[in-house]
């Protein structure tokens, strides 16, 4: 999966809400946040999250410096992070 094509470099705000988001794509998402440079807000909502999933984005949010808003609805974390 490719989130930030080249062709959307300047990409600033993204809804991946209610997308059944699962490990794969938070693994991609992760790769994507660790290296884009315009993405300002992150709709990650609504997925069932699991821990593992959480922890991938974070690991690419370690590096980026234009995310200032990400958007994660608790109550559909996996039962772990309840």
């Amino acid at each position: 999966m490719n989130f930030f094509p080249q062709e959307n470099i300047n990409l600033e705000v993204l809804n991946l809400s209610w997308n059944g988001l699962y490990l794969q794509g938070a693994t991609s998402i992760s790769a994507a946040l660790a290296k884009n440079q315009s993405l300002r807000e992150l709709d990650i909502s609504c997925n069932r999250l699991s821990e593992k999933c959480v922890a991938s984005f974070l690991t690419g949010m370690r590096n980026n410096t234009t995310l200032k808003k990400l958007k994660v609805c608790v109550k559909y974390l996996g039962r772990s992070l309840q």
